[in-house]
């Protein structure tokens, strides 16, 4: 084309480029339909001009199919014909590159500034969090998707503020968000779907998400907490191959602690101890986009069962109060009793709170036995082949002719009663 007519019009409107070189790289179909439009504005312009110019401009639109997303020049939006605008250059075409507005509210977002860069593998968990989501599909239609790969998901949600994670499912469908909720319901379960671009990476499963968090240059995934926890009292110590110690967290044992994904320690308390309270867990200090750390913070406390008032048992002197595990208390046979019945027997036992709240069985006082009744001269005795035990009493009635003073109207009958010691004693 010669830099005369129409032409020179497009070229100073700044929609065709000095040099054919790089006009395939500025004209869209929108812009041949300037110059077809220019061209036939010009009184000047003959028709075999104009003829010329519009077959040229369909047939170099068709023939090297220039996409309609190319950058407009400010000055093509103050081109008007009789009527007003054109067209609006500078809307986006259908076909635009251009990300989509995937942005959560400034509740999720650490860090306005924030830009990742990169991600890292969280893994395979099962996401109930629904509500914060923006998926790939709803953004761009079918006819355009890419076939689905973990870059192009990470591609999708890496200019999304707020988003922290993008999360890939049944091999097809990705979508970023700014957390998620991990309920474990499906442990046993494993992401096996392959990425539907890519069958040599996984993309989730059909309950399961693949999750990867994304990251600044600034700040690459969160630092873990590099120093071991300290041991909780009466809490159960696992030996941590990423910490070279026992520790108290279950869930330290072949990865660290960090303030992300796994950041409660996990504690699970001795036998007849329970958890009271657990805020021990791995916190990030520091600002993400300058320098962090993590550190250990919060307490955990593992308390004694205990056993409440001791049940009462026959006999026995207790205490009122309660004891916890593994603490024991001395119960006491009453003054005349023993465990055995004997006079030489045993007075006292030894009771223990029991990791289940518990006491250990209270076993009854029985009362000292005296045995069989002694025999009296000159007197017959009530149920004589009968055992008599504490306070009981064996009668004795004196034979005709005896009494208990040898006067002769004195008593003729008395009592031996069975004494604490084991012994009648007369009366």
């Amino acid at each position: 084309l010669s830099r005369t007519g129409p032409v020179r019009l497009c070229l100073a409107a700044g929609l065709l480029s000095d040099t054919p070189s790089s006009l395939s790289c500025q004209l869209s179909p929108r812009h041949y339909l300037c110059i077809v439009q220019l061209a036939m504005k010009q009184t000047a312009t003959s028709v075999s001009t104009t003829t010329f110019i519009l077959f040229f401009s369909v047939a170099w639109a068709m023939t090297n199919q220039l996409p309609g997303s190319d950058a407009v020049p400010a000055a093509a939006t103050n081109i008007r014909d009789g009527t007003g605008l054109l067209q609006n250059l500078d809307a986006p075409d259908e076909s635009t590159d251009e990300k989509p507005n995937l942005h959560f509210d400034g509740a999720y977002s650490i860090n306005s500034k924030r830009i990742p860069t990169g991600y890292g593998s969280v893994g395979c968990v099962h996401d109930i969090q629904s509500e914060q989501r923006r998926y790939y599909s709803d953004f761009y239609p079918k006819d355009i998707q890419k076939p689905m790969t973990v870059d192009v998901c990470w591609d999708f949600c890496r200019n999304s503020r707020g988003a922290q994670y993008f999360a890939l499912q049944k091999g097809t469908e990705c979508y970023c968000t700014p957390f998620f909720h991990d309920d474990e319901d499906n442990k046993g379960e494993t992401c096996d779907d392959p990425c539907a671009g890519d069958g040599s990476s996984i993309c989730g499963g059909e309950n399961l998400q693949s999750v990867f968090a994304m990251y600044d240059v600034k700040n690459l995934p969160p630092v873990p907490c590099k120093k071991a926890p300290q041991q909780i009292p009466h809490a159960k110590m696992f030996n941590s191959t990423y910490y070279k110690t026992a520790v108290p967290c279950a869930n330290a044992v072949d990865k660290p602690l960090d303030p992300t994904v796994n950041s409660l320690c996990d504690v699970e308390c001795e036998d007849g101890f329970y958890l009271n309270d657990n805020s021990f867990k791995c916190e990030e200090r520091g600002d993400r986009l300058t320098y962090s750390w993590a550190q250990m913070k919060g307490t955990a406390a593992c308390i004694a069962v205990c056993c409440g008032s001791p049940k009462a048992a026959k006999n026995v002197l207790q205490p009122s109060s309660g004891i916890c595990y593994p603490h024991t208390y001395t119960a006491s046979c009453m003054d005349g009793y023993t465990l055995d019945g004997k006079a030489s027997g045993i007075t006292t036992q030894s009771i223990q709170c029991l990791m289940s709240g518990a006491y250990q069985e209270v076993k009854d006082c029985r009362p000292v036995s005296c045995g069989l009744c002694e025999k009296r001269m000159h007197s017959t005795v009530d149920n004589p082949n009968m055992v008599r035990t504490l306070h009981e009493s064996c009668h004795h009635t004196c034979n005709q002719g005896y009494t208990v003073n040898a006067e002769i109207n004195g008593p003729s009958n008395f009592d031996d009663v069975c004494q604490a010691s084991g012994r009648f004693t007369d009366i």
